[in-house]
């Protein structure tokens, strides 16, 4: 790490934010943090918490979670391993807070356990979680925009997601310009809303992975879907972000029927299709990134992070939690959905029913 200039003040003022104005903890509560030295991230985030505790007087306890025992590579389902892990320690651990007590879990992977399922026992306990996951998938040299996500802006979400979901809620038109030009539409009414804020006002669960800042959708009915939309990032069968040149996919009833991207592109493209009974790639979520920390060409390696930045996302593929019944009647109560693959959509303009929504480069208007 000493090629690496850390921002430790930046880091510690946002996890300061985050423990106070995300989880409104106060000088009652204690802060739990969990972390593993699979990945030197995992560290700096956990000693960025510590410290903003310790200016905020707050007190709390650093735990090397793999300390109890368990897996060498977290990425691994070797039950063996799993089986030398020490759940009934962990479980002590944790019971020794009290409600509304704050968990944060600073993950190389993602932290598991053999006989417990680790965030419903959290949950179960009424604690918060701060959930930081599969961050060894960032480069050493994008850890400062990692601690840049992290950056609280709340008010800004807030408004932010008011306006969107309103919009789309009423919306019978959505279209995606993207940098040359070309129109992707949504030409019916769209599914629930769904917002990834890290506000917890009114909820009984405080909990959520960070970075945060984004809404998401998708078609009611998935055939009103057409046009040419543009690619600029995906996935690569090893999970990281891959940044690439624009290229173009042409989408025809809700799938994409075409495209001429990379070759590695063409690789998953392949997967999704073959999930399919009937060959065909599904376009799925479309997630409106609100995170002002993270720009387009500030890549993060973590899929799943970079995909709060300000901007535009699908999923690809048969697989959503969240909307997993919409395509029941199609296939069956057990039709097979293995892949959610998230794709970066290269977006000069949004337009709802006409109106312009973000503009690229400005974010969104409202």
């Amino acid at each position: 790490m000493e090629s690496i200039d850390i921002n430790t003040v930046k880091l510690v003022e946002n996890c300061s934010k985050i423990v106070t104005e995300n989880f409104k903890i106060t000088h009652d509560n204690k802060v739990l943090i969990f972390f593993d030295n699979v990945c030197p991230l995992s560290f700096i985030i956990a000693k960025g918490y510590v410290k903003a505790c310790e200016v905020l007087k707050i007190n709390c306890e650093l735990i090397n979670f793999y300390e109890f025992g368990g897996l060498d590579n977290p990425d691994s389902l070797d039950e063996e391993k799993l089986s030398n892990f020490d759940d009934e320690k962990v479980k002590l651990k944790v019971e020794e807070l009290n409600k509304g007590d704050l968990v944060v879990l600073s993950q190389s992977s993602s932290f598991r356990m053999s006989k417990y399922r680790w965030r419903n026992l959290l949950h179960d306990l009424d604690l918060k979680v701060a959930e930081h996951a599969h961050m060894r998938m960032n480069e050493e040299t994008e850890y400062n925009t990692y601690i840049q996500s992290l950056n609280y802006d709340l008010p800004h979400y807030k408004k932010t997601a008011a306006f969107l979901s309103e919009k789309i809620e009423k919306a019978n038109s959505i279209k995606l310009i993207s940098d040359s030009g070309k129109v992707l539409e949504f030409s019916g009414k769209m599914d629930k809303v769904y917002e990834n804020a890290a506000n917890f006002e009114g909820k009984k669960d405080w909990g959520s992975r960070f970075p945060v800042g984004e809404v998401f959708t998708e078609s009611l009915d998935l055939s009103t879907l057409n046009g040419e939309f543009e690619i600029y990032a995906f996935p690569k069968l090893d999970h990281k972000t891959e940044l690439c040149e624009n290229f173009t996919c042409k989408v025809e009833g809700g799938f994409i029927v075409s495209h001429n991207g990379p070759e590695k592109f063409d690789e998953l493209f392949q997967l999704l299709q073959a999930e399919n009974p009937e060959g065909v790639c599904y376009i799925r979520e479309l997630g409106l990134g609100m995170n002002r920390g993270i720009k387009r060409d500030t890549r993060l390696g973590d899929i799943s992070s970079y995909e709060r930045h300000e901007g535009v996302h699908f999923s690809l593929g048969m697989k959503h939690g969240i909307y997993r019944k919409k395509l029941i009647a199609k296939y069956g109560k057990k039709f097979f959905q293995r892949y959610h693959i998230d794709v970066f959509v290269g977006v000069s303009e949004i337009l709802i029913d006409g109106e312009k929504v973000f503009e690229f480069g400005k974010g969104y208007l409202c």
